[in-house]
């Protein structure tokens, strides 16, 4: 079983959350920043936003392999800090111009350890989020990808037509190395009530979503109960004996 969400930038504008918590989704992951320079201008919206619509929230951060992580980390914490989050992504897709494969990924592997250092022991847990088509020849086969205690976010679409196109993804569209999948954005162009255009559709472990939110996803809505035929009157004690009477009176 799996827990459906979403994750959100700017691009999908103003975003009615009370209408999102309606349609059934249970958690949003909310882009914070990106590389050292930059802060999603809604990111604050959104996050309050969702919040106070009853969804769990994380925040994701777009690796830049040329800016170093000591300038991201603390770009991200000056957005995250007083936020208390629970889950930190890592989106690593960017291929800057001109670096090496070996660079990239040590890149990726210094700001996965360090921003693991920072926030695991606030109780926030750390996942990367990436593609086979970016992370195979980009990141490669490492050891770390095993070793480290990460959490797995992968995109994979198939026919991207806002469903899952696999009950269980197959072996073939995780990225190489990973131990597992955690998170599974399964489109780009999801129609949820709330959000203006397409969005990123996600569903999740729900072993995983109790582990970084520390609780079940609650349960869907009773459904409505179907009209009934019978009629309940509320009547008073005089009036139920004087009707009792006149039902059993004999002529």
């Amino acid at each position: 079983m799996a827990t459906r969400g979403l994750d959100v930038s700017r691009y999908q504008g103003t975003i009615n959350w009370p209408a999102v918590a309606g349609a059934g989704y249970k958690f949003a992951i909310i882009r914070a920043t990106a590389g050292n320079y930059y802060v999603d201008p809604l990111f604050e919206s959104n996050w309050d936003g969702a919040r106070a619509a009853g969804l769990q929230v994380g925040a994701y951060h777009v690796v830049r392999a040329d800016n170093t992580v000591e300038s991201q980390l603390l770009k991200l914490r000056g957005v995250l800090d007083g936020n208390n989050p629970k889950l930190v992504a890592l989106d690593a897709e960017v291929t800057p111009s001109g670096m090496t494969k070996h660079n990239i990924e040590r890149a990726h592997y210094w700001m996965g350890r360090k921003t693991r250092e920072f926030y695991n022991p606030l109780g926030c847990k750390v996942a990367f989020y990436s593609a086979a088509w970016w992370w195979n020849p980009q990141i490669g086969l490492q050891d770390w990808v095993a070793q480290d205690p990460f959490l797995w976010w992968m995109a994979a679409y198939g026919g991207n037509d806002g469903q899952p196109a696999w009950q269980t993804p197959p072996a073939s569209v995780i990225p190489i190395g990973w131990p597992r999948w955690d998170c599974w954005q399964f489109s780009s162009r999801g129609a949820v009530p709330g959000i203006v255009g397409s969005v990123d559709l996600n569903m999740m472990k729900e072993e995983v979503f109790a582990e970084i939110w520390g609780q079940p996803a609650p349960p869907p809505p009773p459904p409505t109960p179907p009209p009934s035929d019978t009629v309940t009157l509320t009547i008073s004690r005089a009036a139920a004996t004087e009707l009792h009477a006149a039902l059993h009176a004999t002529t």
